[in-house]
This record gives C-alpha cells, sequence and structure tokens, in this order.
C-alpha cells in the first residue's frame, strides 16, 4: 500500500487520515532533501564566492538573484557576482523606498526588494497544453517542456519562511500543485542573514528572521570590517556541501568575527552612515 493507492475498504474517516498522513510525509521528503548529514559552517573571501555562479550553472541550475534595474533592487537571472547590487542599499519606511549608494563594497547590504521568489515558483503564467488543427480535426499536445532549476541567491528568512507557507499550502495540503511542486524539488536555495532591517520590517515579531531557519542549501553572512570582506557560509544539505566542496576556506569564523559583532546590543541601534538599523549580532552569530 502507497500513498498513491489506498484500500477502498477503508472508512471515509480512515481515508481522509490516510491522506494527510501521505501529505505530510510528501511534505516532509523535501525538506529532508535540505538537512545534511551534519551541519558544518565555514568562512569564505569574496574570491571564492565569485565561483559560486559558474559552479551552479555546470550542474544546470538558473541562478537568479537581486540585480538593480529602474530604481529598485529586483530579482533576475544573474551571470557574474559583479550582477548583485554591489554597494547599493536601500531606504525604507511607510510609503517610501528608495535606492542610495553606500560606502563600501558590500553584496546585500540592503534590506529587501519589492519583489518575491514565488514569481518563479509558482508564476502566474504556465503553459499547460498545446491545441494543434490537423485535417479539420484538433490534436492536444503535451507540454512535455523541461522544467527550470533555479538556484534562488539572497533569500531572506522572511522570504525563506514564505516559501515554507506555500510548500504547506501547494505541497503538504489534500491536493497538490504538480508545477510548483516540480519546481520547488529541484530548487537549491542560497539564503542570506539579515545584517541591517528597515523599519518597515518585522521578522523578530514573526521568529522569521533575521537568521534564515533550516530549510536553505548553503546560508550566507556578509562581513566587513576592518578592510576584510568576507561570507560565513552556513552549509545546510549536502547539494550544499558538494558545492562548496572545492571554496578556498579560511580560518574559524568564530575567532574572525569582531568581538562587537558577536556580544548583544541595543536592539534597533541607529546607523548613522546609511540609516538602517543593526540586528543584534548575538542572534546571526550565535553558534
Amino acid at each position: 500500500m502507497t500513498c498513491a493507492t489506498h484500500p477502498r475498504i477503508f472508512s471515509t474517516t480512515t481515508r481522509h487520515l490516510f491522506e494527510w498522513i501521505c501529505d505530510i510525509i510528501k511534505l516532509f521528503g523535501i525538506l529532508r532533501m535540505k538537512a545534511p548529514a551534519e551541519s558544518s559552517r565555514a568562512m569564505v573571501g569574496i574570491e571564492a564566492l565569485r565561483e559560486l555562479i559558474p559552479s551552479l550553472e555546470r550542474r544546470g541550475y538558473q541562478v537568479v538573484g537581486p540585480v538593480v534595474r529602474d530604481g529598485a533592487i529586483v530579482y533576475d537571472t544573474l551571470r557574474q557576482l559583479e550582477n548583485l547590487p554591489i554597494g547599493w542599499t536601500d531606504d525604507q519606511d511607510a510609503g517610501r523606498y528608495r535606492l542610495k549608494k553606500r560606502n563600501d563594497g558590500a553584496l546585500f547590504g540592503y534590506v529587501v526588494g519589492p519583489q518575491s521568489w514565488k514569481k518563479f515558483l509558482h508564476p502566474p503564467d504556465v503553459k499547460l497544453f498545446e491545441v494543434q488543427r490537423e485535417d479539420g480535426n484538433f490534436r492536444i499536445l503535451n507540454n512535455d517542456a523541461p522544467r527550470p532549476r533555479y538556484a534562488f541567491l539572497g533569500v531572506r528568512g522572511c522570504e525563506l519562511a514564505a516559501i515554507k507557507v506555500q510548500d504547506r499550502v501547494l505541497i503538504g495540503d489534500r491536493f497538490t500543485d504538480p508545477i510548483y511542486e516540480g519546481r520547488r524539488q529541484g530548487a537549491f536555495i542560497i539564503a542570506v542573514n539579515c545584517t541591517l532591517s528597515a523599519p518597515t520590517c518585522f521578522c523578530t515579531s514573526m521568529q522569521t528572521g533575521p537568521r534564515a531557519q533550516p530549510g536553505f542549501d548553503l546560508a550566507l553572512t556578509e562581513i566587513i570590517d576592518k578592510g576584510q570582506h568576507v561570507f560565513v557560509v552556513d552549509i545546510g544539505s549536502e547539494p550544499g556541501a558538494e558545492v562548496t566542496a572545492r571554496f578556498e576556506v579560511q580560518p574559524s569564523a568564530v575567532e574572525r568575527v569582531p568581538r562587537s559583532r558577536r556580544s548583544g546590543g541595543p536592539r534597533r541601534r541607529a546607523d548613522a552612515a546609511d540609516g538602517h538599523h543593526r540586528h543584534p549580532r548575538v542572534a546571526l552569530f550565535e553558534l
């Protein structure tokens, strides 16, 4: 007996319970793919990170991430690390969104843009089939186009939590969306832990950030301090470990992170340089 078929002799209540258990197992299967045998952490420089996009492309992924376009940070295809919004940040408040330059070369020095990853996982327009006219008759052609394999670079903790909600509704419920399921199972997620917050952010109250929760393949924490530009990499899955296997790893992240970044401070200390608020360091670097 499998989740696909079950005996008709079951009562209605038992059958519904069986279907519900199968849905949970199916959702757990997707989450289990993200679980590594043993979690690990490393620190890499920006040069090592430069190999990330080509490495993913060689594995058949279309890398999607943040780019600057039309005065906003939006999600689009990335070909190289230089496509990221290097040196840009966003100024957000109620009814206001503006981009402005930073005084450093941060790759992820912004909060979150106006778009979401849903347009890639659950697009509004999808071709289901084609109809071909032939000798006065119509033939229905199946849509056998290969599903895209996306690698999402720059997923924030709140966005990862939103993807999990979509998983519960479109995969883990009684009925499954096959298009979403196919795109979701093939997705490679590279999360980015937030070190900035905007007045409109509320991840701490919803317990969805600033640190990304399990469900990612890799998670990056960007550190720029005293001329050093490095990234703490948390490996969240076996595919993530394979991608980073050839990275040139630097000394332990804990020793390299300045003490001020590891100690707790005011919950929302204003940063005079960019007008954002810093998240508590302890939430990002607590081991």
